[in-house]
């Protein structure tokens, strides 16, 4: 019987060790999965607020190129040679903080609301404007009158007298960052505006942001492989978005990027520390460990309670015998 109940005990340890190592093995693979779930959920969720900053962008520069298409037509009422009223009109306009300049491409003057008097432009300045064609956005520029970084939003137009010309406005490049500066993660990650060659034409306004580096590709050159790279920059090329892991600065970060659809060949892109998504993906699954090791503390106490409550009906069985088997050696003897 004693040889019976123990091997009964032994396939109940056994089973009880697969059933626990099963548990333990499906809590590992679980957390993983929990884990690499989170990791994925928050670089979308990071990809959808770059989007949404590029949208908000996008909406600005709609509103700008309608203003200037307007002034555009205001001014093409006029005729080339209207120096006074041409000026009258960006003078209504001086006090703002954006410069607008009307250029005469026939004649070679430029009007400004930050000038007093049309300017002459000179044969290299006159060639550059002339590059220029229908409308768009001109990459960051230094203007004339205060040397600042400046974005523009041109149209070219016909002057009434049939002068080619064309109307620009002009932003600080540090307003638009104070304008459209997007941060993650208590200011731990930043979003850039460039264009398909990395180059940082906008920059986060905060203090915390990398202020340093000029181009996206040169960052991150040095740590990561080629192939990587390059992958990286067909993305762009190709006018896709999505997210994408570098190391640089002897940490992983992960880089999301959506294109400025307006705008051809810009993109924003999100550099975010790796840590910082980790950080808050751990917080949450420290809740789960806490709950998954006390279902195994459950599963052990319970297996316990079960050892003892077993080995407790072994002694009273052998009790049980052991007096039937007195019982009847009394019996006997009285006969």
């Amino acid at each position: 019987e004693e040889l019976k109940m123990n091997i009964k005990r032994f396939w109940i340890n056994g089973l009880v060790v697969i059933i626990l190592g099963s548990i333990l093995l499906g809590c590992y693979y679980y957390i993983k999965s929990v884990q690499a779930s989170l990791w994925t959920q928050n670089a979308e969720q990071a990809l959808e607020i770059t989007s949404q900053g590029g949208r908000a962008f996008e909406t600005y520069i709609e509103i700008e190129q309608e203003r200037v298409h307007g002034l555009a037509n205001k001014i093409s009422e006029l005729e080339s040679h209207e120096e006074s009223k041409i000026l009258n009109n960006l003078n209504l306009l001086g006090g703002e903080t954006a410069n607008y300049t009307v250029v005469d491409l026939d004649h070679g003057f430029m009007y400004s609301n930050r000038l007093e008097d049309r300017r002459p432009l000179n044969a290299e300045e006159l060639a550059f404007y002339h590059t220029f064609s229908g409308k768009g956005v001109r990459e960051n520029y230094l203007n004339l009158y205060d040397g600042q970084n400046t974005l523009g939003v041109y149209e070219c137009f016909l002057f009434a007298d049939g002068a080619h010309g064309l109307m620009q406005k002009g932003e600080k490049v540090s307003e638009l960052s104070k304008k459209f500066s997007i941060s993650f993660y208590d200011d731990n990650g930043f979003s850039y505006i460039t264009n398909q060659k990395g180059e940082v034409l906008i920059r986060p306004y905060q203090k915390n942001s990398n202020r340093t580096f000029l181009n996206i590709f040169d960052m991150i050159a040095e740590e990561n492989n080629e192939e990587d790279i390059q992958i990286f920059k067909e993305s762009l090329s190709k006018g896709h978005s999505g997210v994408i892991q570098f190391s640089f600065n002897g940490a992983e970060n992960i880089v999301t990027f959506s294109p400025i659809e307006v705008v051809d060949g810009w993109y924003i892109i999100s550099v975010i520390p790796s840590s910082v998504i980790m950080e808050y993906t751990n917080h949450i699954l420290q809740s789960s460990q806490i709950f998954l090791l006390s279902l195994l503390c459950l599963s052990l106490v319970s297996y316990s309670c079960f050892l003892n409550g077993t080995a407790a009906s072994v002694l009273n069985g052998r009790s049980r015998i052991y007096n039937t088997g007195n019982s009847c050696s009394a019996f006997f003897q009285n006969i």
